[in-house]
Parts: C-alpha cells; sequence; structure tokens
C-alpha cells in the first residue's frame, strides 16, 4: 500500500471525518438503513486513525482496513485507544482487537454487500470505538494548537 501524508492539515481531514460520524449518528435504527450506517460510521473511524497515525509518522497508508490501521499506529497511541475502550461498558462483552479483526473490512464489505452472503456488523461497538478515536484524534490536533 502506498502511504501519503496530510501534511498538516488534520483540521480539514477531522471535519471530513466528523461530518461521516454525524450522519451515521443522524440515521434511525430502521433495519433499512445498517448499509449507510455502517459505511459511514466505518468510514469515519478509518479516517481518525489516518490522523492519528499521520500525527505521530507524518504519513498514513491509504487502505480500508481498520484492523491493519489500528495496528499501524504507535504502541502508546494503541495503549491509550484500548484504555479508553476498556472503560465502557459494551468492552466487557465485545473485545476491540477481535473485533477488529472480523469486522475492519466493513467499509468495503457493507459499500459492496450485495456481492456477499454474510456479513456482521455490530453497531454499538463501532459507534463506541469511533466516539474514542473522534476525542483522541480531537485531543491531539488541539494539544497541537496550543503547543504552535
Amino acid at each position: 500500500m502506498a502511504n501519503k501524508s496530510m501534511n498538516g492539515n488534520y483540521q480539514e481531514v477531522l471535519q471530513v471525518a466528523n461530518s461521516f460520524y454525524n450522519v451515521s449518528q443522524t440515521m434511525s435504527d430502521d433495519i433499512s438503513l445498517i448499509f449507510p450506517r455502517a459505511i459511514n460510521i466505518c468510514f469515519a473511524c478509518e479516517l481518525y486513525l489516518k490522523i492519528i497515525k499521520d500525527k505521530s509518522s507524518n504519513n498514513y497508508e491509504t487502505q480500508h482496513d481498520i484492523f491493519y490501521l489500528y495496528n499501524q499506529l504507535e504502541a502508546t497511541d494503541r495503549a491509550n485507544i484500548l484504555a479508553k475502550y476498556n472503560n465502557l461498558s459494551i468492552s466487557k462483552s465485545v473485545n476491540l482487537v477481535n473485533t477488529l479483526k472480523s469486522e475492519g473490512n466493513s467499509f468495503i464489505d457493507w459499500r459492496y454487500a450485495f456481492e456477499n452472503q454474510t456479513l456482521s456488523f455490530t453497531y454499538t461497538f463501532w459507534s463506541e470505538f469511533a466516539i474514542i478515536l473522534k476525542e483522541y484524534a480531537e485531543s491531539l490536533i488541539s494539544n497541537t494548537l496550543c503547543s504552535n
């Protein structure tokens, strides 16, 4: 996969990620909306992970596998995210790493759901994971703004 850099445009990418996240949150629980809901929240997570990665290394990989992107983060970033996740209620029943392994391609899978026989999507997991990534990315960006 190719590497790219955000060249410090974190606020712009954060606004895009937040837009996808916000759209996912405005959809009702109607089962017919599972496709766009899954796609929007997973794409938001992907962008948040790319922001976090780019902040630490000035580059990110151009791919959609969220498990892979999560594993590319610095160990301290992964540890911070996991610690926040472990403080949430869902973490007692849904393992972060296992869910990322099994559902990490949800952005691709749900965009082309008609090609797949079986799909899995744990909305409560993705919703909590997205909040953690959103807050973490925002804190990294605000720390940069404060130090300039």
